[in-house]
């Protein structure tokens, strides 16, 4: 028989379970599902939000210094979702988007979405220096761009 105030293991494991699906999984579904209706503006709120209330300390190099592996992975995620929907919200927010890809490559300079992410902005930012990019070739780049973050799918998440 269980004493007053004492919570059964049971009860534990899914409070747990649940906070492990809010703070973990869901901000990336939601991610997921904003980049699917092309709600750019959404996916920059929640990634926001998130990395306001997860508190990381910084290396000395800047960076963030994570418990675990799990822990960066989720970190370089969101942050690749931020940079393509920053790119996504216009001209004005390459600079936050661009500085998104940047942090993480400081984290993983191996990124393949991160290198695609910086490669494709700095492309973007040649181009409309010169005046010579035509609308089509804009929304083809941000496209290519879109694609990166989609091939992550859900169960890659778990």
């Amino acid at each position: 028989r269980q004493g007053v105030g004492k919570k059964s293991c049971y009860e534990l494991s899914t409070r747990q379970k649940s906070a492990d699906l809010y703070e973990y999984r869901l901000p990336l579904r939601l991610c997921l599902a904003y980049a699917r209706i092309e709600r750019w503006a959404a996916i920059e709120i929640a990634v926001r939000n998130v990395l306001d209330n997860w508190h990381l300390h910084k290396s000395s190099r800047g960076v963030p210094h994570f418990a675990n592996e799990a822990e960066e992975d989720r970190w370089v995620k969101l942050m690749i979702h931020r940079g393509v929907a920053c790119a996504f919200l216009g001209i004005e927010h390459f600079r936050r988007a661009k500085g998104a890809f940047q942090m993480v490559q400081r984290v993983q300079p191996r990124n393949r979405d991160a290198i695609r992410g910086v490669q494709c902005l700095s492309f973007l930012e040649e181009q409309l220096g010169s005046g010579a990019l035509s609308k089509e070739a804009y929304s083809s780049a941000l496209s290519a761009l879109a694609a990166s973050v989609r091939s992550v799918t859900p169960s890659a998440m778990r």
